[in-house]
């Protein structure tokens, strides 16, 4: 599977994001509660019960919210909706980044079963190569231990990169949602992002979705401490009926109104709680800056030395490595060599390869990171693709 249709997939999928996403019909619900007047009540009365001035009253009263609470409710219903909004943003960053590790991973383990696999078949030709040369008189028959011991080293990595590929394989296909799956990806570590100045990113932390979540946190709770606040202010009750006298045999009209005194409760210990917790939104959102600003910097400078250290292997390393093995088994071939240089000139060609597949990794790594800071849709408009 492709990159693509794995996070098509995972969206459709993956029971985080679906959790995240039911934040969104929560916060209609809220907007559309806060919206509502208090309802009317309906209320029937009978006093003087078997008394000739037995009086039945029939009113409605009605709560009139004073002090703007109908606003400040709908206000931080508003802001419930923004904080939604952002909180799905940062988890499909966070899941998209995620499952880019992971898809790179998994390439990285394919890789390296493919390298083990090479180095396999390498290892038992040159098992055949040395019994050939102690055959011919050439090598001492304890030559033929030291290339069984290596095939046997060459079997348990091989073993070891097969488990690993599996574990990987279980790790991606639980991030869509079902662990029994076995999932092998298409694409190649190479194909890097190339990411524009450090200082260019540093432009687009502003919007970076965890920060956008604190901003829109600091709102919430602002606008909760201007609910709190209304609190202050007591709800006037105005009451409108009839009443019908019997002793007379006559109606009479009632109208009463109610509003609380507040002598002792004036909601002041919600007040303090809720200005607390907005002092506290805001500091939160002061240090998440600094967090992600010094996440990117990691990320970046992480990017930066691994690209270069890709660069190196593959244009140096490997090409280096390659032609002393293809050398050395020449010359092995004409017992110009003995079979330690062999087996270091094998050993070192691995070792070049591995290091190339683990730097590749870790610029991918670094690049993942860099996306779960600013959002892939920042990243990928910001990026271009080259194969270092």
């Amino acid at each position: 599977m492709t990159f693509a249709a794995l996070w098509q997939e995972v969206q459709d999928a993956n029971p985080e994001l679906a959790a995240v996403a039911a934040e969104s019909v929560m916060a209609a619900g809220n907007e559309v509660q806060a919206a509502l007047r208090p309802n009317p009540q309906l209320q029937i009365m009978s006093d003087y019960l078997g008394a000739p001035a037995r009086e039945e009253t029939v009113a409605v009263a009605q709560t009139i919210e004073l002090g703007g609470k109908r606003a400040a409710r709908m206000a931080l219903a508003g802001r419930l909706r923004d904080l939604a909004g952002g909180l799905i943003a940062q988890k499909r960053a966070v899941l998209r980044a995620t499952l880019r590790q992971a898809f790179f991973e998994l390439l990285a383990a394919q890789a390296r079963v493919d390298l083990a696999a090479e180095t396999l078949a390498l290892t038992r030709q040159d098992v055949d190569s040395v019994r050939q040369q102690i055959e011919a008189g050439r090598l001492p028959a304890v030559a033929a231990t030291r290339t069984d011991i290596e095939l046997t080293n060459a079997v348990l990595d091989t073993a070891r990169a097969r488990a690993s590929l599996a574990r990987n394989q279980r790790h991606l296909a639980a991030l869509l949602g079902d662990r029994a799956r076995s999932v092998t990806v298409a694409g190649s570590l190479a194909d890097l992002h190339v990411l524009p100045p450090l200082s260019v990113l540093e432009d687009a932390l502003p919007s970076a979705p965890a920060l956008t979540t604190a901003s829109l946190e600091t709102a919430r709770r602002a606008a909760q401490t201007d609910v709190e606040a209304t609190h202050r202010y007591g709800d006037l009750t105005l009451t409108v009926g009839l009443r019908y006298l019997s002793e007379v045999h006559e109606p009479a009209a009632v109208l009463s109104v109610s509003v609380p005194l507040p002598f002792s409760d004036r909601n002041q210990g919600n007040l303090a709680r809720a200005q607390g917790a907005a002092e506290q939104a805001a500091a939160l959102e002061r240090a998440m800056e600094i967090e992600v600003a010094r996440d990117l910097d990691d990320a970046y400078q992480r990017y930066d030395t691994a690209v270069q250290a890709t660069m190196r292997i593959a244009d140096t390393i490997v090409p280096a490595a390659e032609h002393t093995l293809a050398v050395t088994i020449r010359g092995f071939k004409l017992g110009k060599f003995g079979l330690i240089e062999l087996i270091d000139a094998r050993r070192t060609l691995l070792a070049a390869r591995t290091q190339l597949i683990d730097a590749r990794l870790e610029a991918q790594s670094a690049i993942s990171d860099v996306s779960r800071v600013l959002g892939d849709e920042r990243l990928a408009d910001a990026a271009e693709t080259k194969q270092p």
